[in-house]
């Protein structure tokens, strides 16, 4: 999909190509530059506000995050930018991990703008994120949601994700990865 051109869809369980859709603004995945990163953490930073205690509320200890996220596995970071302006609108990181045949993924960061939000945008990323973990050898997806994140919580479930640990006030969902 990099590169591609795309158009999110909320009502589908896959991207679709820009001809399908009717009303859904055009986006476009690429992989990630180190020069998204200040839009990345305005992203980010914005996502988050309305849930309080999960995220990195410093915008420099969340710069740090995000570049950490960045450079541990940069070819599984991917932005999605607004084919109307090229605005970075969402991203996703993934960090892959092990040897085949036990290797994992780890979605370790997913956001979209607010303004951006409820248009299939974050299924997108996930299923972008689900397919570079796949190539990648993984035969598992793991990500971890705040308990109180109820919007992200269904829709990880309505993509195959599985409650399957807690720790405070996190819970691990994870996915099997078919070949």
């Amino acid at each position: 999909m990099d590169g591609e051109r795309r158009r999110s869809n909320a009502n589908s369980t896959n991207p679709v190509t820009a001809a399908e859709a009717k009303a859904d603004p055009a986006v476009r995945l690429r992989p990630a530059r180190s020069t998204d990163l200040p839009r990345v953490v305005e992203i980010y930073l914005k996502a988050y506000q309305a849930l309080g205690r999960y995220y990195y509320q410093d915008p420099e200890e969340a710069r740090d995050y995000l570049q950490w996220c960045y450079e541990e596995e940069p070819e599984g970071f991917t932005v999605a930018e607004a084919e109307a302006d090229g605005r970075v609108v969402g991203f996703v990181s993934v960090h892959t991990w092990g040897a085949p045949p036990e290797r994992q993924g780890e979605v370790v960061e997913v956001a979209v703008d607010p303004a951006w939000q409820g248009r299939g945008l974050g299924q997108a990323l996930l299923q972008h994120a689900e397919a570079y973990a796949r190539r990648r050898g993984c035969r598992t997806l793991v990500l971890w949601v705040g308990r109180e994140n109820a919007r992200a919580i269904r829709l990880y479930k309505k993509l195959g994700y599985e409650d399957v640990g807690r720790y405070e006030r996190w819970i691990k969902m994870a996915k099997p990865l078919q070949p």
